[in-house]
């Protein structure tokens, strides 16, 4: 009787416990993903980037749209001559250099800007390229309604590089209003040679220190008064006693000498950022032994300035109707060495039938693999992304 009694006492002291069991809510799921459940799991991989405009046109592009864009020709006369849309419509080009007889007056230089955005807008899907040579001093394209100023020597000589600014700022936003959008300047060389035929006072000094700070000053002011500034003539033409535009000069110095005095503003220019960078038709034995011109040769073009000096815009050649190109290579041959060698943009000779050599020249050298797919993606991108930039890809 007295174990009965002790059992049901204990029952009656687990009930509560029992009922209290009974009322409990239930554990929330465990959504822990097995991943990071793992210990010493590496975290997932953050999603892409999204693409900018440039790589997405740029995946949707043909060969011969891209081809078209590596290619910045120039033409006769102050219009678009049915001729001359469909030469650029058939080639896909979007990109043109204007010099002083294309813009005799500011009139003609809106109304031919306007005809050039247009096709290309309706040609290849985006604004074209209008590029000049506005530097100042003797080297100017046009001159109505434009603040013409002196010559890189005069303004250096000022001593102050904010002189150089005002004079990129006020040279790029009077080319803007004329419906020009890229100009082709400031000269990064320095001027050490007095017997120069082509330099000279193009050059902001003979100190490479003063001639890099104000030519950047120059760019500075250009790229905030909206165009891309350009650093020429890459590896240097100043200390030269030859005309890239009658025959081929070639830089005899030592590669101490070069780093010292011509790469220095180039170095510069690459180091800030600058957006477009003209090659130059020059050789230079301590740089490339094979004879082979800058605006020609993978190491000056694609080891030096790209590898070496970081530079990642915009690599243009020098045009390839000078003389120091033409009395040693066909336009197919220039074409195809100069884009395999790194460059993105050639300046054409200004007859159409060598424009469209050196397009099928570009074109055939793709499809043998000559030219391979990713130099020419490369060279494309670095063209639409400096379109990009300046808000010409719609």
């Amino acid at each position: 009787m007295k174990n009965c009694f002790y059992k049901m006492i204990a029952a009656l002291c687990l009930f509560p416990a029992l009922c209290a069991c009974a009322f409990v809510s239930p554990a929330p799921p465990d959504t822990t993903s097995p991943s990071s459940a793992t210990d010493g799991a590496p975290p997932a991989p953050p999603p892409p980037p999204p693409k900018s405009r440039a790589e997405i046109l740029l995946s949707s592009m043909t060969d011969a749209q891209k081809i078209g864009q590596l290619l910045m020709v120039p033409f006769s006369g102050t219009e678009l001559t049915p001729e001359i849309k469909a030469h650029f419509t058939e080639n896909f080009f979007s990109n043109v250099i204007l010099f002083s007889a294309n813009i005799p007056d500011a009139e003609t230089a809106r109304a031919l800007s306007k005809e050039i955005r247009e096709l290309s807008e309706e040609t290849c899907g985006m604004d074209a390229w209008i590029a000049v040579d506005q530097e100042g001093g003797r080297v100017v394209r046009i001159r109505d309604e434009m603040t013409v100023f002196p010559s890189a020597r005069e303004i250096g000589k000022t001593g102050d590089p904010e002189n150089a600014y005002d004079a990129g700022y006020s040279t790029a936003t009077g080319l803007l209003a004329l419906g020009i959008n890229f100009n082709l300047a400031p000269v990064f060389d320095v001027d050490t040679n007095p017997k120069n035929p082509i330099i000279g006072d193009r050059a902001f000094s003979d100190d490479p220190e003063t001639a890099a700070e104000f030519a950047l000053q120059f760019a500075k002011g250009s790229e905030d008064g909206g165009t891309p500034a350009c650093a020429k003539h890459f590896p240097g033409h100043g200390d030269t006693s030859v005309d890239s535009h009658k025959a081929l000069p070639v830089l005899k110095h030592d590669l101490t000498r070069l780093e010292r005095v011509e790469l220095y503003p180039f170095r510069r220019a690459a180091e800030a950022g600058i957006d477009a960078v003209l090659a130059g038709h020059i050789a230079c034995p301590a740089l490339d032994d094979s004879g082979l011109p800058a605006s020609l040769s993978k190491k000056m073009l694609t080891g030096l300035l790209r590898e070496k000096f970081g530079f990642e815009g915009v690599i243009l050649t020098d045009s390839m109707d000078m003389s120091a190109i033409t009395e040693s290579y066909s336009p197919e041959d220039a074409a195809v060495l100069a884009v395999g060698a790194g460059a993105d943009m050639i300046i054409a000779p200004p007859d159409p039938e060598k424009q469209n050599r050196m397009r099928l020249a570009l074109a055939e050298a793709l499809k043998s693999g000559e030219l391979s797919a990713d130099r020419l993606n490369e060279a494309v991108g670095h063209i639409l992304a400096m379109k990009e930039k300046y808000g010409l890809l719609h």
